[in-house]
């Protein structure tokens, strides 16, 4: 499992959240936001790239339980350039065997 280490959340005027995020190689396929309510969520991006997403403030883990999707923006960091952008659906689960026992 990767770690995004640099990663952002904004809220759109409508509610809808973006996550900007690294750039990974392979293109998403079926992205996917796994998340039980609570500092952390898993990120599929594909069979190959699973990206820990943590320490979720605590007014975005109240839109997650809310919303359908998220609007994923990959960006270079250091060019400050968008790689690429995407919907990734989200699926709530009640425990998460990635992020259980992570405070």
């Amino acid at each position: 499992m990767l770690h995004a280490k640099e990663y952002e959340i904004m809220t759109s005027e409508n509610g809808t959240l973006f996550f900007a995020i690294d750039v990974y190689g392979d293109e998403p396929d079926k992205p996917i936001l796994v998340y039980d309510g609570g500092n952390h969520a898993t990120f599929y991006r594909n069979s190959e790239d699973v990206v820990l997403l943590d320490y979720i403030n605590k007014d975005v883990q109240k839109a997650l339980k809310n919303s359908d999707f998220i609007v994923v923006a990959e960006i270079d960091f250091e060019s400050d350039r968008v790689v690429r952008d995407y919907k990734a659906r989200i699926k709530l689960f009640k425990k998460n065997p990635f992020t259980d026992g992570l405070k």
